[in-house]
């Protein structure tokens, strides 16, 4: 959905009411959401454009069923773009989205360890997110993630003293560390878990509390 696309009066509302970083990013995000609202078949009712101080949200209605997707801005200077979708969808589990995801970077909101593990035992079977390089998972609640998702690696920890050939820090280039607004203290490896896929593809699993950082090697660090 291209900008122009809307009608003339919505689109006059829409120039008058946002500055440039805005029509920029809602002219690059809206073609994206539709596509990714578009893939689960939803008879759509209603769509709609919210913006925050910090996230544009999207309303839609589906079945009688009012539904938000949340795509995160961490930056309203000029020309710039996040590349991070935020997925905050209530009344069903994020993983009904990971099928579809074809992107680098996602922040999964969800209050339920369950859906973290059912994701990333998927992804070890290959059968999501192929192309991922990073995900957060961060419970909305507030209140810590339950330690059980990390009990079936929990041998597998990256401990640096023993692998000096891992890097110190996730090898993000310049510009993906900027785009997923990541401090460096997110991306440290050591005390890191880890799992292995049946294709060489390596994963490193880091637990704060009410965060959870899945992050994608092409191969064993070390």
């Amino acid at each position: 959905m291209k900008l122009l696309n809307f009608p003339l009066l919505v689109l006059e509302q829409i120039l008058i009411s946002m500055n440039y970083p805005q029509l920029f990013f809602l002219s690059f995000c809206s073609n994206k959401t539709k596509r990714l609202i578009s893939l689960f078949k939803y008879n759509l009712i209603e769509f709609a454009f919210c913006f925050g101080q910090y996230a544009l949200r999207v309303f839609f209605t589906d079945k009688n069923k009012k539904h938000c997707l949340v795509c995160k801005i961490f930056s309203f200077r000029a020309g710039a773009v996040s590349r991070n979708l935020t997925i905050q969808y209530p009344s069903r589990p994020f993983t009904e989205f990971t099928d579809h995801y074809r992107g680098r970077f996602a922040v999964f909101c969800t209050p339920n360890i369950r859906d973290a593990r059912v994701f990333i035992d998927r992804w070890l079977r290959k059968e999501c997110c192929d192309n991922l390089n990073n995900a957060i998972f961060f419970n909305t609640t507030g209140r810590p993630f339950d330690d059980t998702l990390l009990v079936n690696f929990g041998q597998k920890r990256i401990d640096r003293t023993t692998m000096p050939t891992v890097p110190e820090k996730y090898p993000f280039d310049k510009d993906d560390l900027y785009y997923i607004g990541g401090g460096s203290d997110k991306l440290i490896t050591d005390g890191s878990y880890y799992a292995e896929r049946f294709d060489g593809k390596f994963a490193t699993i880091a637990y704060w509390d009410t965060y959870v950082v899945f992050s994608v090697w092409d191969k064993r660090p070390w």
